[in-house]
């Protein structure tokens, strides 16, 4: 996700100027600038914890010796039923869930501490955050359909 472009932002209070005498009126435009403010902030929140969530992933770009001195190599990442298998125990819960399909072993997580360690070094790592374990997995099979879904296996010198 791309954080927003401050052209395309409006001023929230932009609007918070009353143009009715009328105090009815007046408290209805009222009642809707705050709704419109609570949208606002709602909309800044969310976008505020994916780019939170984004972050390392980012830091881990800029650290390109860390993938310098490794050769890594393509193998066959589990199969969307595969993954449902994996899962089928795990409670669907209010959690957050990070569908990562290009790293050490493509899959869904809960934790941010998870995918990130399954990420790490990776070339051309990805992960997508989702609000739920059905919304991950239909994102998944998705990525398995399409031919974006990628294990890396790091190969060690001995």
């Amino acid at each position: 996700m791309r954080p927003p472009d401050p052209i395309d932002m409006q001023p929230p209070l932009a609007a918070a100027t009353f143009t009715s005498p009328d105090p009815h009126v007046a408290l209805q435009e009222a009642i809707a600038t705050v709704n419109r403010l609570l949208v606002s902030a709602a909309d800044l929140t969310n976008q505020a914890k994916a780019l939170q969530d984004q972050l390392p992933h980012i830091l881990d770009h800029f650290n390109e010796e860390a993938t310098a001195d490794h050769v890594w190599v393509r193998a066959v990442a589990h199969t969307p039923a595969q993954i449902e298998a994996q899962n089928a125990g795990v409670p669907h819960g209010s959690h957050t869930w990070r569908v990562v399909f290009v790293g050490r072993e493509p899959g869904l997580y809960t934790t941010i501490k998870e995918a990130d360690h399954i990420v790490r070094g990776c070339p051309r790592q990805q992960i997508h955050t989702k609000a739920s374990k059905r919304e991950a997995m239909v994102y998944y099979r998705k990525m398995w359909e399409t031919q974006m879904v990628e294990k890396w296996v790091e190969l060690e010198d001995k």
